[in-house]
């Protein structure tokens, strides 16, 4: 929905009636983007000065809207978001002709109860293309930047297709976990397109890393293995390592591909599980030297895929010291809130 709103605001887009774009503005209330009307024109004012009034139910000639943040304003930092809208006789109806989507870092000073003043800054930044399409809905509250400097030690980056609402939508996640009661936290949201860009995620951690430190995370987990180069790249002194469920797909996925027994393929696929959760390192020696010596293949498969890379078992092994953190419940409970509800604070 947040997308589809944007969408709507790229220069040359027709309203098809008056109402449109006032469902407009209460959905980007909705979204945390209030705006009001700073100047307009009125379809009666203009029908007075030329010859062929036009039709009053468009209510406005023209109309250009604001940022509005908060009712209690008491001074602005001259937001810059705002957007226009004119009456274009060509087209039959209103047109957005110029936009400008991007909100200061720092825009508003508002008053709490206590008549105290508070800096307060919009939680959602739009990242679009050159012709100007909405590429990503970055999503970052204040709150949710606290809860990061808290507990960023152990950083959950979840890709996620599809929830209940929206099939079409691609979530990307980024939750931290209490040390202390495993408990966690997103932190921050973004709402991408089907076709996912790398370049478009690359974007969207160099947003998070620019406003948030990423030299307090000592350990990044993936859900899915194309987000590797641009989390490396972003948490360079940072151990990162797909998820155990991640990677027991994958050898499951392998091992279906090949005729073996029943039998034998749960025996190879929990000797992996061992491989994964293990801390003796005998019995890692032992499962490491049944899965290599496995035939038709698989013996290679595992030891180029897996046990060549050894800083996949040097980020398992570090992981396993923190041990009050379940990484998997952790990604299981960011992708059921994900699949059920699509945009949360927690």
């Amino acid at each position: 929905m947040a997308a589809k709103v944007m969408d709507l605001l790229r220069v040359g887009h027709r309203f098809t009636s008056f109402q449109e774009v006032e469902k407009l503005v209460l959905d980007l209330r909705q979204f945390g983007s209030p705006v009001r009307i700073a100047s307009s024109c009125l379809i009666e004012d203009y029908n007075r000065v030329i010859g062929q009034p036009l039709d009053e139910r468009w209510r406005y000639s023209f109309i250009r809207f604001v940022c509005d943040q908060h009712q209690n304003v008491t001074n602005t930092t001259n937001c810059s978001f705002s957007f226009e809208i004119n009456y274009v006789d060509r087209m039959r109806g209103l047109v957005l002709t110029r936009a400008n989507l991007h909100h200061n870092p720092v825009k508003l000073l508002i008053c709490n109860q206590n008549d105290e003043l508070l800096i307060i800054s919009n939680p959602l930044r739009v990242i679009r293309s050159r012709t100007g399409h909405v590429l990503a809905l970055y999503r970052q509250s204040n709150a949710q930047k606290k809860l990061y400097q808290r507990h960023g030690d152990v950083l959950v980056i979840h890709l996620h297709s599809g929830c209940s609402f929206n099939s079409k939508k691609t979530l990307l996640a980024i939750s931290v976990i209490d040390n202390d009661d495993g408990a966690d936290y997103t932190v921050c949201l973004v709402t991408l397109p089907n076709h996912i860009l790398s370049k478009v995620i690359a974007c969207c951690f160099k947003i998070f890393t620019s406003s948030n430190d990423p030299s307090t995370v000592k350990f990044v987990v993936v859900n899915r293995e194309e987000l590797l180069p641009n989390v490396r790249k972003a948490f360079p002194e940072t151990d990162v390592l797909v998820s155990k469920s991640r990677m027991l797909e994958k050898v499951s996925a392998e091992l279906s591909k090949h005729k073996l027994q029943t039998d034998l393929r749960e025996q190879l696929y929990n000797t992996f599980a061992v491989c994964c959760s293990t801390s003796c390192e005998q019995e890692f020696g032992f499962a490491e030297a049944y899965l290599l010596s496995a035939g038709g293949g698989l013996g290679s498969y595992f030891e180029t895929t897996w046990f060549e890379q050894t800083d996949i078992w040097r980020a398992i092994d570090n992981l396993r010291r923190l041990k009050k953190v379940d990484v998997e419940k952790a990604i299981s409970n960011v992708h059921r809130k994900l699949a059920q509800t699509g945009f949360f604070d927690r």
